[in-house]
């Protein structure tokens, strides 16, 4: 038998104080009111007191010389007004009992006779006088301010509350505290699994037991967020020390909103830093520049849009590191982070920069409420550079810069992506000595490998005999963007040619058929057999390479030799491919691009589809793609996909200006506009693009001025044809590193 256990389970005590698993609130009686005598009487009969504390006529003595500053407390003659001042305020009895107010603290079960509201708080603030003018202590004790995240964030809210600052405040933390808070965080060892919000509560009543807290225990939230900003009692100005990264955006989104400013502090080894965005003043300007506005309501209802976050220590290290800037990272703090993972388990912090941050933000806060000048912006307070004397030594400078110079690079480690593992298929583990039916099986690991738009991978795979059956995935159609499925065939097309190029490479021939089922779709008949063919065998090679690039290509002039080739890509007389490289003509079809892609985008539905598919940076889903932005942004691409028209103020679309920028078009046409010439086209495309990674091209394509009827119909006046277009790509030599889409695995499309 567990003896200690069985003793401690006798003392019928909680595992927690219990005023820890509930908002904390001091009780308070004002003598002043009529019913005082009765409900305090009533409330010490019932209520459990572990300790009195009343030395009021101490506070009433240092109120005198507070108010009469003449006189000294050690002097004769400050004797008898004393004596006058503290019978004044005796009550009824001669005693003091029914002057002032009593307050009782349930989490500790203390009671304290204090001064009333006016007193208590100018004794208490007695000290700051002209550090702090009257005028300006007023101003901030009435303001309203909003913390979310209560480790740093404690710092913040005591030093503001010790200040005087904010008699209300709206707090915010899901999070309780663990034993390694400790090291940062002024509580005692017996609140690790307290609330942090709770804890930090009954901190600050016991400042100020007058204090007017508004507490949110579940963190901030898609249910919360509206309350906590402008709910009564509105902010005046938020301090931003959350955990979340995703809500730490959206944070601000809401504040720019509404014009808050947004205050934070991150530590940094010793030192600290402050990020500042003043959305009070310039509601356009911060990180958020050039975005439109957006209401506060759309903001809350895009906090759950997209995707989860769930990111790794490597990720958040790497996000983070982008928030403060690799080259502003302390050295110190640069070798903590390299060993995140390795010999440190969480986040390296220090109670100096914690309590150095509450300072920091704290002063920002004071200054802004104040109406002084201080604007947006990034500061890092170093003590290093302060307090080292050969901190600014040509030797120490050299030290950190090397340091810094590999730190830099070990984030760029953590941002190259590893290559999706289907991209890694390879040739050696075709099973040679297999089935015929073992190696068809195998081809889906390239057919995979083909482009799609929004990279929806609409295809699906079933065998028969010596036969790989390729149809249509229904259920990643995009009925707003591509409501005749045109786009969908046309990646159908390009999975079949990387599955006739593979078969090929690998000793197989192939036969291939378009089937009409009774929903009048093609379902595609790929027949083998073990005999050698050479259909584009030359090109299998890429198929493992190929990659759509959606940025800005390089203004390099394609050579003649490169589009002799491509004009032989194209064998079938049903299909036409035009080569486009001059500018007049060029920059007409990209004023054509643009205006579709203006249009596509004024249509709600066809934005919210498009976000569907938009991932971030983190993405762990293995379909949609990524629109290129920094990692930060990436996080909210969706919702602002979803809810703000981006191109609505623009004067060129991001792919005008693409395609503007790109040395050369090609535009791939078909003679009937059929589900049978599009699985063609699609084909043809592939091949493009494959010849064009052969020869260190990249290229992108673009829908809307093919799937827009007015702009369809203006590209074949412009080029002179009868054909229909029906994929319109730009070509060029890429700037930036290779980025490849997920994939589902081939098992996932395949079916027996």
């Amino acid at each position: 038998m567990d003896k200690i256990q069985h003793a401690l389970k006798k003392t019928k005590a909680s595992a927690l104080p219990e005023s820890l698993n509930y908002p904390p609130t001091p009780v308070i009686f004002n003598t002043q009111e009529s019913n005082f005598e009765k409900n305090f009487l009533r409330f010490l009969k019932s209520t459990p007191v572990y300790f009195i504390h009343d030395n009021y006529v101490e506070q009433l003595t240092e109120l005198f010389f507070l108010q009469n500053p003449q006189y000294k407390e050690d002097h004769s003659e400050s004797q008898k007004p004393l004596k006058i001042f503290l019978d004044s305020n005796r009550d009824e009895y001669g005693q003091y009992s029914y002057t002032g107010t009593w307050i009782y603290y349930p989490w500790n079960q203390i009671i304290m006779h204090i001064l009333d509201e006016r007193s208590y708080f100018d004794l208490r603030t007695h000290r700051n006088r002209f550090l702090i003018t009257p005028h300006e202590q007023k101003k901030l004790y009435e303001a309203t301010l909003g913390i979310a995240g209560l480790s740093v964030g404690n710092s913040v809210a005591l030093t503001l509350a010790y200040t005087g600052v904010a008699k209300t405040m709206k707090l915010a933390d899901p999070d309780v505290f663990a034993l390694s808070n400790l090291n940062r965080v002024r509580v005692p060892a017996y609140y690790i699994g307290a609330k942090k919000v709770y804890v930090a509560a009954q901190q600050i009543y016991e400042i100020n037991p007058y204090a007017d807290l508004i507490l949110y225990p579940e963190g901030l939230t898609q249910n919360n967020l509206r309350d906590f900003l402008v709910g009564k009692p509105q902010l005046d100005l938020v301090v931003d020390e959350m955990d979340n990264l995703k809500m730490k955006i959206f944070i601000r989104l809401a504040a720019r909103s509404v014009r808050l400013p947004v205050v934070m502090a991150t530590d940094n080894s010793d030192n600290g830093i402050v990020d500042v965005d003043r959305f009070d003043i310039d509601p356009h300007g911060g990180p958020f520049g050039g975005l439109p506005a957006i209401d506060l309501e759309t903001v809350i209802k895009g906090i759950n849009f997209g995707e989860p976050l769930d990111l790794t220590m490597e990720e958040k290290i790497r996000l983070s590191s982008q928030i403060v800037g690799p080259s502003g990272v302390a050295t110190r703090m640069q070798d903590s982070l390299k060993e995140v993972g390795k010999t440190i388990a969480s986040w390296p912090q220090l109670g100096i920069s914690a309590f150095l941050g509450g300072v920091n933000t704290a002063y920002v806060v004071k200054g802004i409420l104040l109406g002084q000048s201080i604007a947006s912006g990034k500061k890092h307070i170093s003590l290093d550079e302060i307090f080292l004397d050969d901190y600014r030594s040509n030797k120490s400078q050299k030290i950190r810069s090397q340091k810094t110079k590999k730190f830099v690079e070990y984030i760029q480690t953590l941002n190259s992506k590893d290559i999706p593992q289907v991209w890694t298929v390879k040739e050696r583990d075709f099973p040679k000595k297999g089935s015929l039916d073992d190696k068809i099986r195998f081809l889906i690991k390239y057919a995979i490998l083909a482009p799609s738009t929004h990279n929806t991978q609409p295809w699906k795979f079933t065998m028969r005999k010596n036969q790989l059956i390729l149809n249509l995935d229904n259920t990643r159609a995009l009925p707003n963007s591509d409501p005749k499925k045109r786009e969908a065939y046309l990646s159908i097309g390009a999975a079949l040619e990387n599955t006739l190029i593979a078969a090929s490479y690998f000793g197989l021939n192939t036969d291939v058929k378009f089937i009409k089922n009774t929903k009048d779709e093609i379902s595609i008949q790929i027949r083998c057999s073990e005999k050698r063919s050479n259909y584009y065998n030359s090109l299998f090679s890429e198929i493992v390479k190929r990659f759509t690039d959606r940025s800005l290509f390089r203004k390099r002039i394609i050579p003649k030799k490169i589009v002799i080739g491509l004009n032989k890509l194209n064998i079938d007389p049903h299909l036409s491919l035009n080569f486009i490289q001059k500018g007049s003509m060029k920059n007409e079809l990209a004023a054509l691009l643009g205006n579709a892609s203006i249009e596509s985008m004024k249509n709600i539905l066809f934005r919210k589809e498009l976000a569907h598919w938009i991932r971030n940076n983190f993405t762990k889903q293995r379909d949609g793609f990524s629109i290129g932005l920094p990692d930060i942004q990436s996080l909210i691409a969706p919702f602002l996909m979803h809810e703000v028209n981006l191109e609505r103020r623009s004067k060129k679309s991001r792919e005008h200006i693409m395609v503007e920028n790109s040395p050369a078009v090609i535009i791939i046409s078909t003679q009937a506009d059929t589900k049978e010439n599009w699985i063609k086209a699609g084909q043809l495309y592939e091949r493009v693009a494959l010849y064009m990674s052969k020869n260190g091209l990249r290229h992108s394509i673009h829908a809307a001025i093919i799937e827009h009827q007015k702009s369809h119909q203006q590209l074949r006046t412009k080029l002179g044809i009868k054909y229909y277009p029906q994929v319109f790509i730009r070509i060029g030599y890429g700037k930036g590193p290779i980025q490849y889409t997920p994939r589902r695995d081939d098992s996932e499309v395949f079916n027996i």
